[in-house]
């Protein structure tokens, strides 16, 4: 028998929210275009839940034991929560400290709250997603899950093309004149490279999938189309030549084929796989345009400058830092000091961990890393878990996996983890392993 609290046939959502299913396939594709398109998506999802409430509260059907009770918290989205919290609290009083106390010998930070604390609301999106997921039928769900590997597909072709054209936004490639950067409709190659790589591993783990009734099957779509996915979204990532997602992205794949393979052949398989890609290395290495690149130095003192700087904050602030997202005015105001009148670049830490230092110090550091940490574990856990997940299930954990490896990679050198379109795609595949959870404890219940 399925728990009361996990029984959905008497549900009246589950029977008027037929616009949902559209609804979310509408906002998964629009994490793959724009800041402004992902905020219509957000805000189509946002309407279509709010005229689902306001059906069900005039419906004759609704009763006390039919709304979703607090015991769906549990276990993960417990822990989800606590970290989320724990993370949030820390940027809070990171930006208290800055308003109250400033740092000697600078100029106070400028603190807005609505504004400075705006995408905290991100940390409350990927719940709500996975709650309206839950209440759609499987078939819904692998049927949103297809159409945002689609658009994927599509738009990666634009990126492909891009490459020699500059459109839809040219960004030259300065070690490479007369040629782009695929930015696509994002802005900027840098967001590429940490967004496309989660619809890539997901198509990648699909396409592998050794299962019958594995992903594959699950998104309705043919060897064929998952190679094409596959093959676009690589070549699409490839120009965009971001240097640190070449570096990452066969460390990603090799997480993959170590996700993918049975324990005892493990460590083989992927030995195996790293001679492979470090030959392809080697050879691609001997491409002029691609040893140009890696060989560039564009870009190098600028990041060197930016560690220095927020290592610095993070010196004169350790617990709470100098104010999230403040860091980066700050750090400015310290080269401009350091530089003695001469031009520097201001930007962000270009360091996740020396990014989250800088703003948060080491409060913001414990959230952000049990934050991390947590959603390893799950996925982990989600990726090898045969008794209470289905074959696609395991398989989408184990793509998107080995995309959030390449994604801390590439957090080496950029701050890519508080960067809004990125957080959306993240939210939205946060999402996923919180309706995974729901999935595991409907399974136990029926056991």
């Amino acid at each position: 028998m399925v728990p009361d609290f996990l029984d959905l046939t008497k549900d009246p959502l589950k029977n008027q929210a037929k616009e949902m299913p559209i609804l979310l396939a509408i906002y998964a594709a629009s994490t793959l275009v724009s800041m402004a398109i992902m905020s219509l998506g957000t805000a189509a999802v946002v309407v279509g839940l709010a005229v689902v409430a306001y059906r069900s509260r005039h419906s004759s059907l609704h009763s006390k034991d039919e709304r979703w009770p607090s015991k769906l918290l549990i276990g993960g989205w417990r822990s989800y929560a606590a970290w989320s919290v724990l993370l949030a609290l820390a940027c809070l009083l990171s930006l208290i400290v800055a308003r109250w106390s400033p740092i000697d010998g600078l100029d106070p930070a400028s603190v807005r709250w609505g504004k400075d604390l705006f995408k905290l609301w991100y940390f409350l999106w990927p719940p709500v997603l996975a709650l309206t997921l839950w209440r759609l039928s499987p078939r819904d769900q692998g049927r949103i899950l297809r159409i945002w590997l689609l658009v994927f597909g599509v738009i990666s072709i634009v990126g492909i093309q891009q490459f020699w054209t500059g459109w839809p936004r040219p960004q030259g490639i300065p070690s490479l004149p007369g040629f782009f950067h695929s930015t696509l409709f994002l802005g900027h190659h840098l967001s590429v490279a940490s967004i496309w790589i989660f619809p890539f591993f997901v198509a990648l783990s699909a396409l592998v999938s050794p299962e019958r009734d594995g992903l594959a099957a699950h998104l309705g779509l043919s060897r064929r189309m998952l190679l094409f996915l596959v093959a676009a979204g690589a070549l699409a990532l490839f120009l965009g030549f971001s240097r640190m997602l070449w570096l990452a992205l066969p460390a990603g794949v090799m997480a993959l084929v170590f996700l993918k393979t049975a324990p005892s052949l493990r460590l083989r398989y992927t030995f195996f796989a790293a001679g492979i890609l470090a030959a392809l290395c080697v050879v691609l290495f001997q491409v002029p345009m691609i040893r140009e690149r890696l060989i560039h130095s564009i870009g190098t003192t600028d990041r060197f400058d930016l560690w220095k700087a927020n290592w610095e904050l993070f010196l004169l602030r350790p617990f709470t830092g100098a104010g999230w997202h403040h860091n980066l005015d700050l750090a400015g105001q310290l080269l401009r000091r350091w530089s003695a009148g001469q031009d520097v670049f201001v930007s962000h830490a270009h360091n996740n961990l020396i990014e989250v230092l800088g703003g948060t110090g080491l409060m913001g550091l414990a959230g952000w890393l049990g934050w991390n940490i947590w959603l390893f574990r799950l996925l982990w856990q989600q990726a090898n878990d045969e008794s209470k997940l289905p074959g696609w299930f395991r398989e989408l954990a184990q793509g998107t996996l080995a995309a959030f490896v390449v994604f801390h990679l590439n957090g080496l050198t950029q701050v890519n983890f508080w960067e809004g379109k990125v957080q959306h795609q993240l939210s939205w595949m946060v999402a996923w392993s919180l309706l995974a959870i729901l999935h595991q404890r409907s399974k136990a219940g029926q056991s």
